[in-house]
C-alpha cells in the first residue's frame, strides 16, 4: 500500500494549525463552547442562552445549534463587552454555517430594537451575502460584503479602527469602509449571538450553528484577522496518485465533522462511510468524495491512476509546465507527477535563470512550494533535472517550470 507522502502529512498538519489558529494577545472575551455552555474562556462575561444549549460538532471541539428559537446574550450593562464593541477600537469574530437556501438571519446585534442606535450582522446565505447594519446618531450605514462561496463554515472578522471599518471572511479582506468622520457606535443594548436587533421584524433568528466567538479590545491585523478566520477546507489530501495493479492508496478526506461522507463509487474503498480510507481500484478510476452537515454540502474529487509495472516507460518521466503557489489549495507546489518511475536513485533539482540550485531533494515525493529560502520566488521560468534510476537503467529529465501568482 502506497502511504501519504511527507507533503501530504504536512498539508493535513497545516490545515488543521490553520483551522484551530488563535490570537490571545488582546482577547477581551472568548466563547468556545466546548463545555456545551456560553462561559467566557477569557474572563467572567458569561453568556445567557434564551433556552438551554444543544451542542453539535463545531469548526473546533463544538458548536451551538441555533433552530431559530435560540440567542444568546453576552453578558449585562455592566460587564464592559457593550463598551467594547462600540467603541473606537475592536474586533470581533464569529463562525458560523447554515444551509444555504435560508434566507435572512441576524448573526450578532448590539441594539436595543430594530430603530434603536447600534449596529447588527446580518447573513442571507440564499443570496452569499453579508450585512452590517450600521445606526446612530451620525451615522446610517448598511455595509455589504460577499460570504465565501465555495465553504460551509462562514468565519467574519469585522475589525474597527477610529473611522476604519474592515470585513474579512474565511482569510479574505471582501471590504473596507472609510468614514470622513469617526462615527459613534454607541448603544445601549446589549451583545447577542442568533437573534436580537431587527429579528422578527426584518430579518428571522439565527439557524444553523455558531462557534469560536471572539472579542478583542485592539483592531487585529489583516494579517492577523486573516489568519483567526482561515477557512475549514473540506478536501482531499491529495488529488491524483498512480498505483500499480494490486496497490491501495492511503487518503484523507481532510474535514472537521468526518459524518455523513459518501464516496462514489464504493468500489475499491476500504470503508465508503470514512473520511480516512484505503482506495485499491484495479482500473484507473476517479472518485468523488461528499460530506453534508447541518444542510450545507461539499465535495472533492481523486483520479488513481493504475498501471501495469511492466507497461511502465521508463524515459517518460512526467512534470507539470507550471504551478501556482497562491495559498488556494490548488497547484501550491511542484514536483514530479509520475513517481511511480522511479525506483532508485534520485535527485530532483530547481535552478534559477543564473544557474543556481534553489530547491533540491532526494525524496521523488518532494516538492518546491515557491519559495527561495523564506522568501516568495518571483514568477517566471524556471530549469528542473531530474536524475533517477528505473528498471535498473539511469535516467536525466530536464526542463522549465513556469512559477505564476
Amino acid at each position: 500500500m502506497i502511504r501519504y507522502s511527507l507533503y501530504t502529512f504536512l498539508l493535513i498538519l497545516f490545515l488543521f494549525a490553520n483551522a484551530n489558529a488563535q490570537i490571545t494577545e488582546n482577547l477581551f472575551a472568548y466563547y468556545n463552547f466546548d463545555d456545551c455552555t456560553a462561559a467566557d474562556q477569557i474572563g467572567q462575561i458569561d453568556g445567557i442562552p434564551a433556552v438551554p444549549i444543544e451542542c453539535v460538532c463545531g469548526i473546533s471541539g463544538q458548536a451551538v445549534k441555533f433552530t431559530g428559537a435560540q440567542y444568546i446574550q453576552l453578558g449585562d450593562v455592566n460587564s464592559g463587552l457593550n463598551n467594547t464593541l462600540t467603541g473606537d477600537e475592536f474586533t470581533l469574530v464569529i463562525s458560523l454555517l447554515t444551509s444555504k437556501k435560508n434566507g435572512p438571519m441576524t448573526v450578532f446585534s448590539i441594539t436595543e430594537d430594530c430603530d434603536s442606535y447600534g449596529y447588527e450582522l446580518i447573513y442571507t446565505p440564499v443570496q452569499g451575502r453579508f450585512t452590517l447594519n450600521i445606526r446612530s446618531q451620525t451615522e446610517l450605514t448598511s455595509i455589504n460584503f460577499d460570504d465565501d462561496p465555495g465553504a460551509c463554515w462562514q468565519q467574519v472578522s469585522i475589525n474597527r479602527l477610529f473611522n476604519r471599518l474592515e470585513c474579512v471572511v474565511n482569510g479574505k479582506l471582501k471590504y473596507t469602509q472609510k468614514w470622513v468622520l469617526n462615527p459613534d457606535f454607541h448603544s445601549l443594548g446589549i451583545p447577542t449571538i442568533g437573534g436580537g436587533g431587527c429579528s422578527g421584524i426584518t430579518t428571522t433568528r439565527f439557524i444553523g450553528l455558531i462557534d469560536e466567538v471572539k472579542v478583542y479590545n485592539r483592531i487585529l491585523s489583516i494579517e492577523n484577522a486573516q489568519l483567526v478566520t482561515s477557512n475549514v477546507v473540506n478536501k482531499l489530501s491529495d488529488h491524483f496518485q498512480v498505483i500499480y495493479i494490486g496497490q491501495s492508496y492511503a487518503v484523507n478526506f481532510i474535514t472537521n465533522c468526518p459524518s455523513g461522507v459518501t464516496w462514489a463509487p464504493t468500489t475499491g474503498v476500504s470503508d465508503p462511510g470514512s473520511n480516512v480510507v484505503e482506495l485499491s481500484p484495479t482500473t484507473t478510476t476517479k472518485y468523488n468524495v461528499s460530506t453534508s452537515y447541518e444542510g450545507c454540502s461539499e465535495a472533492d474529487t481523486i483520479l488513481i491512476k493504475v498501471l501495469n509495472e511492466s507497461n511502465i516507460q521508463c524515459e517518460r518521466l512526467l512534470l507539470p509546465n507550471s504551478f501556482t503557489p497562491n495559498g488556494d489549495g490548488l497547484n501550491d507546489t511542484y514536483g514530479i507527477s509520475t513517481t511511480y518511475a522511479i525506483d532508485g536513485e534520485c535527485l530532483f533539482q530547481i535552478f534559477n535563470k543564473y544557474g543556481g540550485i534553489i530547491f533540491s531533494t532526494n525524496d521523488p515525493n518532494g516538492r518546491w512550494d515557491g519559495r527561495i529560502g523564506a522568501e516568495f520566488a518571483p514568477p517566471g521560468a524556471y530549469l528542473y533535472k531530474v536524475r533517477y534510476t528505473c528498471a535498473g537503467n539511469k535516467y536525466t529529465k530536464t526542463g522549465t517550470v513556469n512559477l505564476l501568482r
